[in-house]
């Protein structure tokens, strides 16, 4: 049986998060998670998705679809966990979550999109203590920059350390050929424990190389 996966992942990312080493990467992203309680309150005390439920508005249905979002985050909902590497077999799926990644991945667009939101409708923040006052410069700060999506292709990565999305193996399983280590349809992994983003089973791309490459993909 093959123990490493023949079938090629992706992970889309910003490059921006690539230069960050671990311990930073681990200090915003606990930033994020303190924003995110502190402006999840924000909108659960003063009713938002009751006052605002009924208004057929894009923007408002975005703060609501984020608001959901920061609730399943901070109820440790397994999808969003982030000591792990998420992983695709579609390029094009890797590709639209480079794309979305300028804000620190998901956990950050969630804490910037619910900040952002307050002014849609029209609340100030109070005055925040200093730690707060920090994991918000943080978060504006990583706005700020211009976005550098990338993909990161893998292959021969340890079956033993992939699982689904949801943690668990089973439609892994029986999506992988255990003869030949491909997969037989596309799928969302992730890969547990640490992953190296360097080495000769490693290959980074722009989009603009991946559309020099892939004519056929939607880079844009």
């Amino acid at each position: 049986m093959e123990k490493y996966l023949k079938t090629p992942l992706y992970h889309g990312t910003d490059d921006f998060i690539g230069y960050m080493s671990k311990e930073e990467r681990g200090e915003m992203k606990k930033k994020c998670f303190l924003m995110i309680e502190l402006l999840s309150k924000i909108y659960d005390v003063n009713g938002f998705d009751k006052v605002y439920s009924g208004e057929n508005s894009k923007e408002i249905n975005d703060i609501l679809d984020y608001l959901i979002a920061a609730h399943s985050a901070l109820k440790n909902n397994v999808f969003y966990e982030y000591n792990d590497t998420y992983l695709t077999s579609s390029l094009q799926e890797a590709i639209k979550f480079s794309k979305n990644a300028y804000h620190f991945g998901e956990i950050g667009t969630i804490a910037w999109k619910l900040y952002e939101g307050l002014s849609i409708i029209n609340y100030e923040l109070p005055p925040l203590n200093q730690e707060q006052q920090e994991a918000l410069d943080s978060i504006i700060g990583f706005a700020d920059h211009d976005p550098e999506p990338v993909i990161y292709s893998f292959i021969n990565l340890p079956i033993e350390n992939l699982v689904e999305e949801n943690g668990r193996k089973k439609e892994f399983e029986m999506a992988l050929d255990k003869e030949t280590g491909k997969l037989q349809s596309h799928l969302g992994l992730r890969y547990k424990g640490e992953l190296s983003f360097t080495g000769e089973n490693v290959h980074k791309f722009t989009l603009e190389e991946l559309e020099s490459l892939h004519p056929e993909l939607k880079t844009h």
